[in-house]
């Protein structure tokens, strides 16, 4: 494992300068105004980066040509590449939230900007479709000052433990633990006792998901309700117009099905709205 994340990261240190100094370079050669991405391998040098124990090397800070011929920093600009597959599937920053691994490269990007003091312009995250290195996607990551300090927050944690000598809670998530390199030395307890006294949950995500669970299954018992009263209300096979709502029929077997389609409602959905008699 630890050769094949070396790899990773090697791999990564060849490719950089070459999608640099063949493709984006030569590309922001002939814009208007002039533009290249200089300072490979850059250091960040921000005094957090110190206080927080923070390594890492730019891939590059973007250079803009102003009227007077004279190039500024404007950019940091960040390399990774990705499976073919997953490329395809990207066209916006929101998109990498489909991947646990890819959902960090903002982070990284952001604390680059702060560590570069470059938080004024948007990053660029460049990503490279391991299939065919001239295939590209430029990103823009926007600075997220509150995202940035959760970060610190948690490399503060992570530092305090390396320091102690102690480690961290487990978070339990089998979303996270399920994909995790570590899982095998962590060994987090993924199963919990179903007559223990309830715990409570402040989690953002869980909660929603939880009231978005029970609001539905509680539409699900209302709209059965409903449909056992329709039956017995309605004539099969007569078309209504019950409140802008058309009620329309169909053949089904040897009885009618009855489609409730409203204002707004699309075709698409009409089969949501079936009740078979």
């Amino acid at each position: 494992m630890v050769g094949y994340t070396r790899g990773l990261l090697e791999t990564g240190k060849v490719i950089a300068p070459v999608v640099i100094d063949r493709i984006l370079n030569p590309y922001g050669r002939k814009q208007a105004p002039r533009w290249a991405v200089l300072e490979q391998e850059r250091k960040p040098h921000d005094p957090l980066f110190v206080k927080y124990n923070m390594s890492g090397k730019v891939d590059g800070i973007r250079h803009v040509e102003s009227t007077e011929g004279r190039e500024r920093p404007c950019n940091v600009v960040e390399v990774k590449t990705c499976d073919g597959n997953i490329f395809r599937q990207i066209n916006e920053l929101h998109d990498l939230d489909k991947w646990a691994w890819m959902a960090k490269y903002p982070d990284q990007v952001m604390l680059y900007m702060l560590g570069c003091e470059l938080v004024d312009r948007p990053g660029w995250l460049v990503l490279v479709n391991k299939n065919n290195l001239w295939n590209v996607t430029v990103l823009e990551v926007p600075f997220d000052m509150e995202r940035s300090e959760r970060l610190l927050r948690r490399a503060a944690r992570i530092n305090f433990h390396v320091t102690a000598g102690t480690l961290p809670d487990q978070i339990a998530r089998p979303d996270i633990c399920g994909r995790c390199e570590f899982l095998h030395v962590c060994t987090p307890t993924l199963e919990g006792n179903p007559e223990a006294v309830p715990e409570p949950v402040d989690d953002a995500e869980v909660v929603a998901l939880v009231r978005q669970y029970a609001e539905t299954t509680q539409a699900a018992r209302i709209n059965a309700t409903a449909k056992k009263t329709l039956r017995g209300r309605l004539v099969p096979g007569q078309r209504l117009n019950v409140d802008g709502h058309l009620v329309d029929w169909k053949r089904h077997g040897k009885g009618w099905q009855m489609n409730v389609i409203g204002p707004d409602d699309s075709d698409e959905d009409e089969d949501d709205n079936v009740v078979a008699f």
